[in-house]
């Protein structure tokens, strides 16, 4: 991890947010914001596709009234409290997701 510009926290102590405390989503993720900031990466922005996207529709457009099933084909969101609650085998089990879920801002507070 680079530097950081403010001289306010050391590289070290932020890697020991991730690798000292697995189970302490908060502190991931404030090191990934960090890491955005300091290389000039809007925080909560997705990375653009290469191949061009279908038009977005409103949130409202999305959900369904007359039913309850959620759509496979959507990715999964995925909160920082649900991530906390997972067993290590199940993290295991969903750490690529996560990690896509991630770098996609799909995580919520």
């Amino acid at each position: 991890m680079k530097s950081f510009t403010n001289g306010l926290r050391k590289p070290e102590a932020i890697q020991g947010w991730i690798y000292e405390n697995p189970d302490n989503v908060a502190l991931a993720v404030k090191a990934i914001d960090l890491y955005k900031m300091e290389n000039g990466i809007k925080i909560g922005s997705k990375q653009k596709a290469k191949k061009s996207q279908a038009p977005k529709s409103s949130a409202a457009d999305m959900v369904s009234t007359r039913t309850t099933q959620i759509d496979a084909k959507e990715p999964k969101i995925w909160s920082q409290r649900e991530i906390a609650k997972l067993s290590m085998a199940q993290f295991d089990k969903y750490e690529s997701d996560i990690d896509q879920a991630i770098m996609e801002g799909r995580i919520v507070d």
